[in-house]
């Protein structure tokens, strides 16, 4: 069976290190990271990824502007944004415009996330 490919983007680093260790071991998923929106948006179009699980607030290039090239690349990408604040504008038009799928809340739940990544990649 062929593993399902996630992408983090997300300039964190221990929650991206959480992140990769929780989905590699409870998933059968290939998980990788990049720490900006610039190198999220190279590494998507390299890695082919089936879900991107994207911070909005990063150096170089924000989440918002990362989503945006990545659907203009590829219409059928699934993102997933995460903020830390609640009522982000950028997170909020993000999902207005329906570039991502869905809008997650930091601190991230490992369980809540789990059940919205498995519902993300069997969403059509």
């Amino acid at each position: 069976m062929l593993r399902q490919k996630i992408l983090i983007i997300d300039d964190e680093r221990p929650l991206c290190e959480l992140l990769l260790e929780a989905l590699c071991m409870h998933g059968p998923y290939q998980v990788d990271h990049a720490p900006n929106g610039k190198e999220g948006y190279e590494k998507y179009k390299a890695f082919h990824p089936d879900l991107v699980v994207m911070d909005i607030h990063m150096p170089q290039m924000d989440g918002y502007e990362s989503s945006r090239r990545i659907k203009a690349f590829d219409p059928r990408a699934k993102i997933l944004v995460v903020t830390g604040n609640a009522t982000d504008v950028r997170a909020r038009q993000a999902v207005k415009e329906g570039i991502v799928l869905k809008l997650l809340q930091k601190p991230i739940r490992l369980r809540e996330l789990s059940r919205v990544i498995e519902d993300s990649l069997t969403f059509t």
